[in-house]
Protein backbone atom coordinates (compact mmCIF):
# COMPACT_ATOMS: atom_id res chain seq x y z
CA UNK A 1 0.00 0.00 0.00
CA UNK A 2 1.13 3.82 -1.04
CA UNK A 3 2.83 5.23 2.12
CA UNK A 4 0.09 7.68 3.50
CA UNK A 5 1.77 11.52 3.89
CA UNK A 6 0.33 11.92 7.46
CA UNK A 7 1.24 8.56 8.76
CA UNK A 8 4.40 8.70 11.23
CA UNK A 9 7.24 6.57 10.02
CA UNK A 10 8.95 3.86 12.39
CA UNK A 11 11.57 1.75 13.00
CA UNK A 12 12.01 -0.82 9.66
CA UNK A 13 12.57 -4.60 10.13
CA UNK A 14 16.01 -4.07 11.07
CA UNK A 15 15.04 -1.94 14.00
CA UNK A 16 16.65 1.15 12.09
CA UNK A 17 15.13 5.17 12.43
CA UNK A 18 14.15 6.76 9.57
CA UNK A 19 15.59 10.30 8.86
CA UNK A 20 12.32 11.68 9.04
CA UNK A 21 9.44 10.88 10.93
CA UNK A 22 7.27 12.15 8.26
CA UNK A 23 7.59 11.62 4.87
CA UNK A 24 6.72 15.37 3.59
CA UNK A 25 6.36 18.72 5.60
CA UNK A 26 2.57 19.22 4.48
CA UNK A 27 2.04 15.64 6.45
CA UNK A 28 3.36 16.71 8.85
CA UNK A 29 1.70 20.26 9.32
CA UNK A 30 -1.62 18.07 8.52
CA UNK A 31 -0.85 15.46 10.90
CA UNK A 32 -0.04 18.45 13.46
CA UNK A 33 -3.32 20.07 12.38
CA UNK A 34 -5.55 17.01 13.09
CA UNK A 35 -3.74 16.13 16.24
CA UNK A 36 -4.31 19.42 17.80
CA UNK A 37 -7.91 19.76 16.54
CA UNK A 38 -8.89 16.41 18.30
CA UNK A 39 -7.12 16.89 21.11
CA UNK A 40 -9.26 20.36 21.95
CA UNK A 41 -12.19 17.45 23.05
CA UNK A 42 -9.69 16.81 26.08
CA UNK A 43 -9.44 20.13 27.23
CA UNK A 44 -12.94 19.23 29.07
CA UNK A 45 -11.52 16.51 31.00
CA UNK A 46 -8.09 18.29 31.52
CA UNK A 47 -10.02 21.23 32.91
CA UNK A 48 -11.94 19.02 34.73
CA UNK A 49 -9.77 16.85 36.64
CA UNK A 50 -7.49 20.13 37.25
CA UNK A 51 -10.61 22.44 39.01
CA UNK A 52 -11.07 19.48 41.20
CA UNK A 53 -7.05 19.41 41.88
CA UNK A 54 -7.37 23.31 42.16
CA UNK A 55 -10.48 22.78 44.86
CA UNK A 56 -13.14 24.49 42.85
CA UNK A 57 -16.80 24.07 44.15
CA UNK A 58 -17.99 20.53 42.22
CA UNK A 59 -20.72 22.12 40.84
CA UNK A 60 -20.28 25.28 38.50
CA UNK A 61 -21.98 28.29 41.03
CA UNK A 62 -23.36 30.21 38.52
CA UNK A 63 -25.67 26.93 37.08
CA UNK A 64 -26.97 26.15 41.06
CA UNK A 65 -28.08 30.03 40.95
CA UNK A 66 -29.42 29.36 37.45
CA UNK A 67 -31.69 26.67 38.98
CA UNK A 68 -32.75 28.42 41.91
CA UNK A 69 -31.01 25.78 44.00
CA UNK A 70 -27.51 28.18 44.87
CA UNK A 71 -28.14 27.63 48.71
CA UNK A 72 -27.33 23.75 48.27
CA UNK A 73 -23.73 22.79 49.87
CA UNK A 74 -21.28 22.73 47.21
CA UNK A 75 -18.08 21.72 48.64
CA UNK A 76 -14.89 20.44 47.47
CA UNK A 77 -13.49 18.53 50.30
CA UNK A 78 -9.52 18.40 48.87
CA UNK A 79 -9.02 14.63 49.51
CA UNK A 80 -7.86 14.82 45.80
CA UNK A 81 -5.48 17.79 46.27
CA UNK A 82 -3.90 16.29 49.30
CA UNK A 83 -3.57 12.51 47.66
CA UNK A 84 -2.21 14.40 44.45
CA UNK A 85 0.25 15.90 46.91
CA UNK A 86 1.50 13.41 48.72
CA UNK A 87 2.17 11.11 45.65
CA UNK A 88 4.35 14.24 44.38
CA UNK A 89 6.21 15.02 47.67
CA UNK A 90 7.05 11.25 47.54
CA UNK A 91 8.25 10.67 44.24
CA UNK A 92 10.28 14.46 45.07
CA UNK A 93 12.03 12.74 48.21
CA UNK A 94 12.66 9.75 45.88
CA UNK A 95 14.45 12.33 43.65
CA UNK A 96 16.10 14.06 45.74
CA UNK A 97 16.73 12.70 48.92
CA UNK A 98 20.49 11.00 50.15
CA UNK A 99 23.83 12.46 49.33
CA UNK A 100 23.23 12.16 45.52
CA UNK A 101 20.49 12.78 42.92
CA UNK A 102 21.16 9.86 40.63
CA UNK A 103 23.85 6.52 40.68
CA UNK A 104 25.43 6.68 36.64
CA UNK A 105 26.05 3.19 35.32
CA UNK A 106 28.14 2.87 32.07
CA UNK A 107 28.18 0.01 29.71
CA UNK A 108 31.22 -2.46 31.03
CA UNK A 109 33.82 -3.27 28.39
CA UNK A 110 35.00 -7.09 28.86
CA UNK A 111 38.90 -6.05 29.03
CA UNK A 112 38.42 -3.80 31.76
CA UNK A 113 38.44 -5.58 35.15
CA UNK A 114 35.59 -4.78 37.29
CA UNK A 115 37.45 -2.04 40.02
CA UNK A 116 38.20 -0.36 36.86
CA UNK A 117 34.39 -0.25 36.04
CA UNK A 118 33.96 0.84 38.87
CA UNK A 119 35.58 3.40 39.29
CA UNK A 120 34.28 4.63 36.01
CA UNK A 121 31.09 4.41 37.25
CA UNK A 122 31.88 6.27 40.22
CA UNK A 123 33.67 9.53 38.38
CA UNK A 124 30.29 9.42 36.24
CA UNK A 125 27.81 9.25 38.77
CA UNK A 126 29.86 12.43 40.24
CA UNK A 127 30.27 14.38 37.14
CA UNK A 128 26.67 13.94 36.20
CA UNK A 129 25.18 15.10 39.72
CA UNK A 130 27.44 17.86 40.15
CA UNK A 131 26.05 19.34 36.46
CA UNK A 132 22.55 19.11 37.93
CA UNK A 133 23.53 21.63 40.95
CA UNK A 134 25.18 23.85 37.49
CA UNK A 135 21.63 23.48 35.94
CA UNK A 136 21.41 27.38 35.70
CA UNK A 137 23.58 29.22 32.92
CA UNK A 138 25.97 31.94 34.06
CA UNK A 139 24.86 31.51 37.47
CA UNK A 140 28.11 31.53 40.23
CA UNK A 141 26.05 29.75 43.24
CA UNK A 142 25.31 26.14 42.86
CA UNK A 143 21.63 24.89 43.66
CA UNK A 144 19.11 22.12 42.13
CA UNK A 145 16.37 23.87 42.59
CA UNK A 146 15.42 23.98 38.69
CA UNK A 147 16.15 20.30 38.56
CA UNK A 148 13.69 19.49 41.92
CA UNK A 149 11.44 22.37 40.08
CA UNK A 150 11.15 20.65 36.62
CA UNK A 151 10.93 16.95 38.71
CA UNK A 152 7.81 18.42 40.58
CA UNK A 153 5.87 19.82 37.77
CA UNK A 154 6.88 16.55 35.67
CA UNK A 155 5.48 14.44 39.22
CA UNK A 156 2.00 16.67 39.60
CA UNK A 157 1.21 16.12 36.10
CA UNK A 158 1.36 12.17 36.66
CA UNK A 159 -0.72 12.66 39.59
CA UNK A 160 -3.03 14.37 37.84
CA UNK A 161 -3.34 13.10 34.70
CA UNK A 162 -1.56 9.36 34.60
CA UNK A 163 1.80 10.03 32.79
CA UNK A 164 3.77 12.93 33.40
CA UNK A 165 6.12 14.54 30.30
CA UNK A 166 9.63 15.73 30.21
CA UNK A 167 11.01 15.95 27.02
CA UNK A 168 14.93 17.45 25.91
CA UNK A 169 14.85 20.40 23.75
CA UNK A 170 17.86 19.31 21.45
CA UNK A 171 20.04 15.93 20.90
CA UNK A 172 23.21 17.23 23.43
CA UNK A 173 21.67 19.47 26.46
CA UNK A 174 20.82 16.98 29.24
CA UNK A 175 18.51 19.76 31.07
CA UNK A 176 15.26 18.11 30.53
CA UNK A 177 11.64 20.47 30.61
CA UNK A 178 8.33 19.29 31.93
CA UNK A 179 5.31 20.50 30.44
CA UNK A 180 1.77 20.02 30.94
CA UNK A 181 0.24 17.01 29.62
CA UNK A 182 -2.67 18.28 27.83
CA UNK A 183 0.21 20.03 25.35
CA UNK A 184 1.06 16.89 24.45
CA UNK A 185 -0.61 14.96 21.61
CA UNK A 186 -0.14 11.97 18.95
CA UNK A 187 -1.05 11.82 15.25
CA UNK A 188 -5.13 10.99 15.21
CA UNK A 189 -6.03 7.73 13.22
CA UNK A 190 -2.87 5.91 14.11
CA UNK A 191 -2.22 3.42 16.50
CA UNK A 192 -0.15 5.61 18.67
CA UNK A 193 -0.70 6.88 21.93
CA UNK A 194 1.42 8.98 25.09
CA UNK A 195 2.84 5.93 26.07
CA UNK A 196 4.03 3.98 22.81
CA UNK A 197 5.20 7.05 20.77
CA UNK A 198 7.69 7.36 17.99
CA UNK A 199 6.18 10.89 16.99
CA UNK A 200 4.56 13.38 19.33
CA UNK A 201 3.71 17.36 19.43
CA UNK A 202 4.02 19.61 21.68
CA UNK A 203 2.30 22.53 21.33
CA UNK A 204 4.40 25.37 23.06
CA UNK A 205 5.22 29.00 22.82
CA UNK A 206 7.75 31.32 21.53
CA UNK A 207 9.20 34.62 20.89
CA UNK A 208 10.46 36.21 17.33
CA UNK A 209 13.47 36.90 19.02
CA UNK A 210 13.79 33.51 20.31
CA UNK A 211 13.34 31.79 16.85
CA UNK A 212 15.43 34.19 15.08
CA UNK A 213 18.58 33.20 17.02
CA UNK A 214 17.72 29.85 17.24
CA UNK A 215 18.03 29.51 12.71
CA UNK A 216 20.80 31.97 13.02
CA UNK A 217 22.50 29.57 14.81
CA UNK A 218 21.56 26.25 12.96
CA UNK A 219 24.09 24.66 10.88
CA UNK A 220 23.63 24.16 6.89
CA UNK A 221 22.65 20.68 8.06
CA UNK A 222 19.87 21.62 10.95
CA UNK A 223 17.08 21.15 7.96
CA UNK A 224 16.01 24.82 8.56
CA UNK A 225 15.08 27.11 5.59
CA UNK A 226 16.61 30.10 7.14
CA UNK A 227 15.19 32.35 4.31
CA UNK A 228 11.73 30.94 4.10
CA UNK A 229 11.71 31.60 8.31
CA UNK A 230 13.54 34.72 7.92
CA UNK A 231 10.32 35.75 5.57
CA UNK A 232 8.20 34.47 7.78
CA UNK A 233 9.41 36.25 10.15
CA UNK A 234 9.47 39.96 7.88
CA UNK A 235 6.14 38.96 7.21
CA UNK A 236 4.18 38.57 10.38
CA UNK A 237 6.06 41.59 12.50
CA UNK A 238 7.09 44.60 9.99
CA UNK A 239 4.65 47.20 10.34
CA UNK A 240 2.49 48.00 7.47
CA UNK A 241 2.15 51.80 6.36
Amino acid sequence: MPEEPTEPRTVDKNGKAPDNRFKTFSGLWASYRNAREEYLKNDVRFTSIRGIYDRNAPVDPEFLEQQGISGLPNINTGEFASKVESYVSTWVDLNTGGYKFATVKLKRKKENPPEVCDAYDEKATEFFNEAITEWEDDVETRSAANYILESCVRDTQMGLFGIGIPYFKDDTDWRFCSIPTRKVFVPQGTKITLSNSPAVFVDTETTVTEIYNLVSEADEDSGWNKEAVYRMLFEKTAEKT
